[in-house]
Formats: C-alpha cells, sequence, structure tokens
C-alpha cells in the first residue's frame, strides 16, 4: 500500500505543469511614446481670420465668413489680431 501511494504521489508530481517567468523584451516595455504631453501642448494651436476685421476665431465661430484663412495662433498675434469676444478662442 505505502509503495502504491508513494507511485501516485511521485507520478503527480511528474505532471505538474511548471510556471516558468515569460521574457518580456526590456526595449519595447521602456520605449518612449511617440509624443509626450509637453510636446502635444506646444504643438501649434490654429485659429481663422476673416479678409477683413482684426480678431481670430475658432472653426466653428458664427462671425466666419466663407474664404476665410487658417493661421496659427502665434502668427494671429505677430500680426496683432485680437481675439474674437463671441467664440473666445485660446489666447496663448
Amino acid at each position: 500500500m505505502k509503495k502504491l501511494l508513494a507511485l501516485l504521489l511521485s507520478a503527480a508530481l511528474s505532471m505538474s505543469v511548471a510556471i516558468v517567468p515569460v521574457n518580456v523584451n526590456a526595449a519595447a516595455v521602456s520605449q518612449k511614446p511617440a509624443y509626450t504631453n509637453h510636446e502635444i501642448a506646444k504643438a501649434a494651436t490654429y485659429v481663422y481670420i476673416n479678409k477683413t476685421g482684426t480678431t481670430y476665431h475658432r472653426a466653428s465661430c458664427k462671425l466666419l465668413k466663407k474664404g476665410c484663412t487658417k493661421i496659427t495662433l502665434k502668427s494671429a498675434k505677430a500680426k496683432c489680431y485680437t481675439p474674437c469676444s463671441t467664440c473666445k478662442p485660446p489666447k496663448k
């Protein structure tokens, strides 16, 4: 009986599944994202200006006319455009 128990125990132990850690490519885990939040924040912000007038607008502004021009906020400020008081586009 003891031999049978020992045989069953050894058979059960030999059938157990070993847990083997998976190798992870360290380079893949530590890859830098394409853009950081700071880089996204620094990306150009676009606003719209009409052919006439001195204000810049959001794309959804009801005061924009057909034929408006898309420019960077930096460029609009350099040309002394001011933000529209209706659509309140970004100032920075």
